[in-house]
């Protein structure tokens, strides 16, 4: 079975504190499902939300056990100010195997032109629910017939 490679996160900016927990054991096991599926490329669009950088920082404790197998990519758009990134974000952005920048002709919607370009490459989407963007991505992944892995941090069904 040919696998597109690229497993991709879109998902929520902020996360409730009583959810991070249940979020970040959720992304653990949906990264270790997708390289036990045979994923090894990962993609995330580093706009400082903390979905991304929670399946950042899973997908780098995975590739202590994996570091010849797996693949970070970072996709940057244009509304991202690099200059003032915080250093936890550029140190992670730092451990990525690739950085892609979309460009301002590329898009007018830039979150929504990261999620479409990460839905492209992408074979597998890991959706952190809980806003009405996610939800939108989510459902036009699915008309792609992308496989969309979510994770819900709200208690009605987005």
């Amino acid at each position: 079975m040919h696998i597109t490679p690229y497993c991709s996160i879109i998902g929520v900016e902020k996360i409730p504190a009583k959810k991070n927990a249940y979020v970040k054991a959720a992304l653990h096991q949906e990264i270790q499902q997708a390289i036990e599926d045979g994923y090894t490329w990962f993609c995330a669009g580093f706009n400082e939300g903390e979905a991304d950088l929670l399946f950042v920082q899973t997908v780098l404790q995975h590739k202590v056990n994996h570091p010849d197998e797996l693949i970070l990519d970072a996709l940057i758009t244009p509304n991202v100010d690099m200059s003032n990134m915080s250093n936890s974000v550029q140190d992670l952005l730092y451990h990525c195997d690739a950085i892609r920048f979309l460009y301002e002709g590329e898009c007018t919607e830039s979150d929504l032109q990261q999620n479409f370009e990460l839905l492209r490459v992408s074979g597998r989407i890991i959706a952190v629910c809980g806003d009405e963007k996610t939800a939108l991505t989510m459902r036009y992944a699915r008309s792609l017939n992308k496989e969309v892995r979510p994770i819900r941090i709200r208690n009605k069904r987005v």
